[in-house]
C-alpha cells in the first residue's frame, strides 16, 4: 500500500511528504495555545516505501504507527501518547518525551538517543551502534530482544535507579559487548531486561 494516510480529530496538523526524497514531516499543534487540557488522536499510515527521514512533533496528540522503516528518526512527545510497532532504524533516532509517554514495541534502533522528561517511556528493542538513554523525572523501561553479552552500558546514577538485569548498578560499566549504551538517570529510574525473541 504505497500511500500515506492520516486520520486525526485534530485538524491543525501540518505534512510534508517528499516523494523524491522519502522524507515526512508531521507537526501535531493543538488547537488554542490555551489548551492545555484536551488530546487528539492521530493514526498514521506510512507507504511501505523506506524512508530516509521521519520527523514527528506531538504537543497533546496521541499517536499510532504500525511500521516505520528509516534511516533517520526524530520523535518529539509533549503531553500526549505515542504507539510506535515494529519499527526498523538504520543509522539514528532521536526521541525526546516531555510530559508523555512513549511506547515503542518490537524494533531495532542504532544509535538511539533517548531523552525521557516527566513523561515515560517503554521501549522493546535490538540496539546497535552507541545509544544514549535519560531520565528526568519519569521512568525509562527497555527489554532488549538479545542477550546481554551484545551490550556494555556505561552508567551515570542520579537520585533514581539504574538496574541491569535486575541488578542495581551505580557510576560503572557493565558488560563488553560491541553494542555501547550510555544511561544516565535523573530522579527517575532506568530499567533494562533481556529477553531474547527465541524464548
Amino acid at each position: 500500500d504505497d500511500y500515506l494516510f492520516i486520520e486525526s480529530d485534530n485538524r491543525n496538523i501540518s505534512i510534508d511528504y517528499d516523494k523524491r526524497t522519502y522524507s515526512i514531516v508531521i507537526d501535531e499543534k493543538k488547537l488554542s495555545r490555551f489548551d492545555y487540557t484536551n488530546s487528539y488522536n492521530m493514526t498514521i499510515h506510512l507507504p511501505s516505501a523506506f524512508f530516509k527521514e521521519v520527523d514527528i512533533t506531538t504537543e497533546s496528540g496521541n499517536i499510532i504507527i504500525d511500521e516505520m522503516n528509516t534511516n533517520r528518526l526524530n520523535l518529539n512527545v509533549g503531553a500526549g501518547q505515542t504507539n510506535i510497532n515494529n519499527l526498523t532504524v538504520y543509522k539514528e533516532a532521536n526521541v525526546v518525551s516531555g510530559v508523555g509517554r512513549v511506547f515503542i514495541n518490537v524494533s531495532v534502533i542504532n544509535n538511539l538517543t533517548l531523552s525521557s522528561g516527566v513523561g515515560e517511556s517503554s521501549i522493546s528493542t535490538i540496539l546497535a551502534g552507541n545509544s544514549y538513554i535519560s531520565s528526568g523525572v519519569g521512568n525509562v523501561y527497555i527489554t532488549i530482544l538479545q542477550g546481554s553479552n551484545h551490550y556494555t552500558f556505561n552508567n551515570k546514577k542520579g537520585i533514581g535507579d539504574i538496574r541491569i538485569d535486575n541488578n542495581k548498578v551505580n557510576d560503572t560499566v557493565y558488560g563488553s559487548g560491541p553494542s555501547m549504551v550510555n544511561i544516565t538517570s535523573g530522579i527517575g529510574n532506568v530499567n533494562i531486561i533481556f529477553k531474547e525473541e527465541n524464548k
